[in-house]
């Protein structure tokens, strides 16, 4: 069975050796959908979701800006013009949820929306609705004790227990790292977790998959989509063990 690939914030990384830049930007969506074009692959994209300071939610992965901005400071100390002003790297810039949806929606491109914050899942979900994308979109989200750990607003954090709110319009997937899967009693209970919120995907870290756990999944009726996949190796081995779907940072590494 053939290993789809999702571009992670779009074409994010230029070389394999490279630092991600110009991520979750219009553009760098743009080169990501181009790549999985030319690879004859279904244009799909990976992107993360936040709030700004005045609710408007914007593409940005980390809570603070220092990392791929020219600011430092958090998001939510912006309002979402603001946010628009800064270069976001190659002078892009930071795009609107809506903005991005509007962009693609006539395209038909596969939208994988990551929350990154509690609080947001039902206004994602009614743009979602307003512009007929259920059928391309799935939205995912970590548990609240499995965000990265560096991040400094617990109260902020997703939840895996927000995300029955996309209810039955829009399918939504558990995001989880290894040590999350370890904490919830391994592959098969995170697997029933999945299954017990009503989940259409889990999407391990790439560490954390495993044939077992694959089946499992696949048992229960759902796809495993697994993070973040850049070496050739691996994803011949996720397509040989049967993973449905790897997002990497730049298509063309897979090759």
């Amino acid at each position: 069975m053939a290993c789809r690939i999702i571009s992670h914030r779009g074409l994010c990384r230029k070389h394999f050796w490279s630092l991600r830049k110009g991520e979750n930007t219009i553009e760098a969506f743009r080169e990501g959908l181009e790549a999985l074009e030319k690879m004859g692959m279904k244009k799909s994209i990976e992107f993360d979701v936040r709030a700004a300071k005045d609710g408007v939610l914007v593409i940005h992965h980390n809570e603070r800006l220092n990392w791929t901005t020219n600011v430092s400071g958090f998001v939510w100390d912006h309002t979402a013009e603001g946010l628009q002003k800064l270069d976001a790297g190659y002078r892009r810039k930071i795009p609107l949820l809506a903005e991005v949806l509007d962009t693609f929606k006539n395209e038909d491109v596969e939208f994988n929306i990551e929350l990154k914050e509690n609080g947001i899942i039902r206004e994602v979900k009614q743009m979602i609705i307003d512009r007929g994308l259920e059928e391309r979109t799935i939205i995912s989200a970590f548990d609240e004790d499995d965000n990265d750990p560096r991040y400094k607003s617990p109260e902020r954090f997703s939840k895996w227990s927000e995300l029955p709110y996309a209810g039955t319009e829009v399918r939504f997937a558990l995001l989880a790292t290894e040590r999350k899967i370890k904490r919830v009693s391994g592959e098969e209970a995170f697997v029933r977790r999945a299954i017990e919120y009503g989940a259409s995907a889990v999407n391990p870290e790439h560490s954390a998959v495993t044939r077992g756990l694959v089946d499992a999944a696949h048992d229960a009726g759902l796809d495993v989509r697994a993070w973040v996949v850049n070496g050739k190796n691996e994803h011949r081995e996720f397509e040989r063990i049967g993973v449905d779907v790897v997002f990497s940072d730049n298509p063309f590494f897979l090759q």
